[in-house]
């Protein structure tokens, strides 16, 4: 029978659900450990963490095996998407507010001034021999969307080879293991509220990935923003894209596409369908756009 477990961590919601109670606790020990040791490499909210000391450093640094495997699929995600999905975006996130964990920003932050295009990861060498990065002095990385997602999809493919998996953090998804008869039932929301309403998919294998303008806002003293940097301006995206899910092989390929698509506009779905996926697109005006054969909603 099916067990599920629920957390909270990283300031989000998250589960495990196995398809067998056998292995369940082993599972959510394997969690915690992976989500640990997550946090101590590429959390920027961590002051002692991997990634705040790579930022920190005039010199090349030898990354460890997970932040090295971090950056790869970062730069991975930067490449399939363009640039659009941007790990190089932290100085503008912290300039438009984003400076601390999100439970802790103030009411109304400042915003400073002097947005600018992102560096791109382009200007960052990384030696794969020896899992050195070599990025200019200044330019630095906040892996935090990529980690999430790579998060689940390490859980996923650790305890999928003794049982069926499904792990969700903050809207992320992924599942690993041979998945109930009838496969994996989600739904999809528009923000953190869950209603019990949302339309549902139903999938076997791969990630999930929900990216929105409707979550993560704060105030600022000259308005509301949000977490979603499109990297040409330097500037909470302003495209007309409100909240986007993406069904792909993995859940950090997922990711990717639906913060492109957030980023840059309902134009980078040409790109959800050529790469195979499927995507669920929101426009700020209501309008709901299906691509690459997902499901109109069943609600």
């Amino acid at each position: 029978m099916a067990k599920t477990s629920h957390f909270q961590f990283w300031g989000l919601s998250a589960s495990l659900t196995t398809v067998d109670d056998d292995g369940h606790d082993d599972a959510v020990t394997y969690l915690h450990d992976t989500v640990s040791a997550m946090t101590a490499a590429a959390s920027r909210f961590d002051p002692a963490s991997e990634i705040n000391a790579v930022n920190a450093s005039p010199t090349p640094v030898a990354l460890s095996p997970l932040l090295g495997d971090v950056y790869r699929w970062a730069r991975y995600a930067y490449l399939i998407t363009d640039g659009a999905c941007d790990p190089t975006v932290l100085d503008s996130l912290e300039r438009a507010g984003y400076r601390d964990d999100f439970d802790h920003l103030p009411l109304f932050g400042d915003v400073e001034a002097g947005a600018a295009p992102s560096p791109g990861l382009s200007r960052v060498s990384f030696d794969e021999e020896t899992n050195t990065l070599t990025k200019p002095t200044g330019l630095t990385l906040d892996f935090g969307a990529t980690a999430k997602a790579l998060t689940c999809d390490i859980i996923a493919r650790h305890v999928g080879a003794t049982t069926g998996v499904l792990v969700e953090i903050g809207g992320d998804i992924s599942a690993g293991g041979e998945p109930p008869v009838d496969g994996w039932v989600i739904g999809v929301a528009e923000t953190t509220s869950i209603r019990g309403d949302e339309p549902t998919i139903t999938f076997a294998h791969g990630g999930v990935a929900t990216s929105s303008r409707r979550v993560r806002r704060w105030n600022t003293t000259v308005g509301t923003a949000h977490h979603i940097i499109d990297p040409r301006t330097g500037l909470p995206s302003a495209s007309d894209v409100a909240t986007v899910s993406v069904s792909a092989v993995d859940c950090v390929t997922a990711n990717a596409f639906a913060t492109a698509c957030v980023a840059w506009g309902e134009d980078v779905s040409y790109a959800i369908a050529q790469a195979g996926w499927s995507a669920r697109i929101v426009k700020e005006d209501g309008e709901t756009m299906f691509v690459g054969g997902w499901p109109e909603d069943n609600r």
